[in-house]
């Protein structure tokens, strides 16, 4: 428990002044710390909630953040997904926000939240992406709608149950509001009516005439008009008359909402990201002055208060005054991490532009490190690097990419400063095409080539001692000292997606399994009474992915530890050499760890791992918000929360709500006291002597 501790402690330790916990009667309050930047990725998804002044985004990085629209600042990052966020809507009533979920695939559901717990509170799996999302004025249902007949759905907000609802009829529906008093539903139905329903009876109570095939439909405040988009115009309709109040010739629009006084519309169009404005002049749409050229491409907008708030391709959030002054208020300040690995009292952490490597000890007793030592070398290849530490305390990079291949050493040992400047030595590589995977026997890299040959070179000199290759071959590991086992597609040469290569002779044996394609292996040597035991990852004949265990002569006891139904070419193994523990992210809903005896599920909240490390009973994941998450191991509670800025700074936050930061990654922390931003957030600060 100490290790982990002080390991932790060596996450986020400071720069070098007396340790300090929190500030006078802190210790009792809720405190929560958090940083403040923006999505990573495109933003899918954003609503401004009017009574609490809050807006709402959604992104590919599947988190949902919550904005303080007045002071533009970061409220709440909740991870919602291990894939896209979209869709969002958010419940006027109480603290609730649902979203909807894609693989990018055709899968979606429903997750919903409750945004202050920061907790999912149920999910419903969907046909399709729906056409709309939307809160009922009570904050009582959800509506949404499918691209087929009696397509409106209904759900109880509280618990995610239908309502029945299916007036005789009903066709597609492509928007539904309620009133106020959630008696009456009102549908705009793509074949161009506008009709109101009784909720509890589902009696027709008016039929209108409209215009057909709008999408992306907006309403306005006071319910009185729908805009929505014909492809080449944009329509405005009254919704008591279902009459065309004005329409303006607009290509390709993709966003648009009405002010909240009606007069006037924004909107986001064609494939270069045009930004529009129009006022009313009786019933015609007149321009406005151009918006201002943001500095990445618009994808997004909705209407606040007394702002247009825009979301950009790269992640940003922009608000634009009623006079037209734009004011970017969240940008992607983190670094894109694509390397990690960790070793006693260290971890190293890599981007493409630089390579963070943090070391702490260990003081009997103490509840704080002795030391603190950070540092930060270049990447030698300014690309994705794998990261390795080797027994020599030398920490291993290699490039990741398509690039022709490429080794790199940094010392890690005799740390004497707080912060530090290392700089990588190139090493031969003995390798002759870009690599697919690499791993470090005792005195050997062993490697996988993109043209499919295994290649064993020697570390120092990089003399290959063992090449052969193997058609539709993606990952190896070293079974034994003559004796190699590769993970392949079957489909490119005969014999099974499992081979056992004998060095010597080079001959192979197809290993019985039920995969079609392995692209993941781990081999753990000393559990199962000193015979090694085999772990798999790879997609059978039916396209689902599965998770097997290999022991016994040969590896031929075959196991199958978990399994889901649709292809996953994402996941991620890790396996604790001193608890023996084997994690892995099979599917989108957690962590599965396998203790060797029986197969549970983490699922730590506001986790989207996409790269996991294990040691000494903690786990480290590289998230999909490129963050880095250290875990329990046993529990998956979150201990930490690591974030590298582009910049190089980084700061950590701890579970207790302290956070630890460089003197540059300090300035993107923001902390809160029983829900209300402190301004003196150094209180918060763990610092530590050298």
């Amino acid at each position: 428990m100490k290790l982990r501790f002080v390991l932790l402690l060596g996450l986020c330790g400071a720069l070098g002044v007396a340790c300090r916990g929190f500030a006078s009667g802190a210790a009792e309050a809720d405190v929560r710390s958090i940083v403040n930047t923006g999505h990573t990725g495109a933003v899918r998804g954003l609503e401004y909630d009017e009574r609490r002044g809050l807006l709402f985004s959604s992104g590919d990085d599947g988190t949902v953040r919550i904005w303080d629209a007045a002071a533009g600042s970061l409220e709440r990052k909740l991870q919602v997904t291990q894939l896209g966020a979209e869709l969002l809507a958010v419940n006027p009533a109480v603290p609730q926000v649902a979203v909807v979920v894609t693989d990018g695939t055709g899968s979606y559901y429903l997750s919903v939240w409750d945004w202050e717990e920061e907790r999912q509170l149920f999910r419903v799996p969907l046909k399709e992406e729906p056409l709309f999302l939307r809160f009922s004025a009570m904050g009582s249902f959800i509506e949404y709608a499918e691209s087929s007949w009696q397509s409106l759905k209904i759900l109880r907000a509280e618990d995610g149950s239908a309502v029945p609802f299916h007036p005789e009829g009903f066709g597609m529906v492509g928007f539904a509001e309620m009133s106020r008093s959630e008696k009456t539903i009102m549908t705009y139905q793509l074949s161009g009516r506008i009709d109101y329903w009784d909720l509890e009876t589902g009696r027709q109570t008016l039929d209108l005439p409209s215009v057909p095939y709008l999408s992306r439909i907006r309403i306005s405040r006071d319910r009185r008009y729908i805009v929505g988009s014909t492809g080449s115009e944009l329509v405005l309709v009254d919704t008591v008359t279902g009459a065309v109040r004005s329409r303006t010739g607009l290509m390709g629009a993709i966003s648009f909402d009405i002010s909240p006084n009606g007069d006037e519309i924004a909107s986001v169009s064609g494939a270069e990201g045009r930004l529009d404005r129009l006022s009313f002049s009786g019933d015609t749409l007149v321009p406005l002055p151009s918006l201002p050229q943001l500095t990445a491409m618009p994808s997004l907008l909705c209407y606040g208060v007394d702002a247009l708030f825009i979301a950009d391709s790269a992640g940003g959030l922009h608000s634009i005054s009623p006079g037209g002054a734009d004011s970017q208020f969240a940008r992607n300040a983190l670094a894109r991490l694509d390397g990690i690995d960790a070793a006693p009292g260290l971890i190293a952490i890599g981007a493409s532009d630089w390579i963070r490597v943090i070391s702490t000890d260990l003081l009997d007793g103490a509840h704080s490190p002795s030391y603190i030592r950070s540092l930060l070398a270049q990447n030698p290849f300014h690309a994705p690097a794998g990261l390795a530490f080797l027994p020599t305390q030398q920490l291993l990079a290699w490039r990741a990419d398509r690039a022709p291949p490429a080794l790199a050493l940094l010392g890690v040992a005799g740390l004497d400063k707080a912060e530090a400047q290392g700089s990588f030595q190139s090493l031969p590589t003995g390798f002759l095409a870009p690599l697919n995977a690499l791993r470090v026997t005792a005195d050997s890299f062993l490697g996988v080539e993109s043209d499919g040959t295994v290649r064993m070179t020697e570390i120092a000199t990089g003399v290959s001692r063992f090449d052969q290759r193997l058609p539709g071959v993606f990952a190896a590991v070293a079974g034994t000292p003559t004796e190699l086992i590769a993970g392949r597609n079957s489909a490119a040469a005969p014999g099974g997606s499992l081979l056992r290569v004998n060095t010597r002779t080079r001959e192979t044996v197809a290993i019985k399994d039920r995969n079609a394609f392995t692209y993941s292996l781990l081999l753990d040597e000393s559990r199962g009474n000193g015979k090694p035991i085999l772990y798999s990852v790879g997609i059978d004949a039916s396209g689902a992915t599965n998770l097997v265990r290999h022991s016994g002569p040969g590896f031929e006891q075959e196991t199958l530890l978990g399994r889901v139904s649709e292809e996953d070419l994402d996941v991620s193994m890790a396996l604790d050499p001193s608890t023996h523990v084997l994690y892995a992210t099979l599917g989108h809903d957690g962590i599965l760890a396998w203790d060797g005896t029986q197969m549970k599920e983490i699922a730590p909240q506001n986790t989207a791992p996409r790269r996991l490390v294990a040691r000494g009973g903690m786990l480290f994941s590289l998230n999909r918000d490129s963050t880095v998450s250290v875990l329990d191991g046993e529990t998956g509670a979150r201990l930490a929360e690591i974030s590298l800025f582009a910049d190089g700074e980084w700061c950590a936050l701890l579970k207790d709500g302290r956070y630890a930061a460089s003197l540059g990654g300090d300035a993107h922390v923001r902390v809160f006291e029983n829900g209300f931003p402190v301004q003196a957030t150094e209180d918060y600060r763990l610092r530590v002597e050298q």
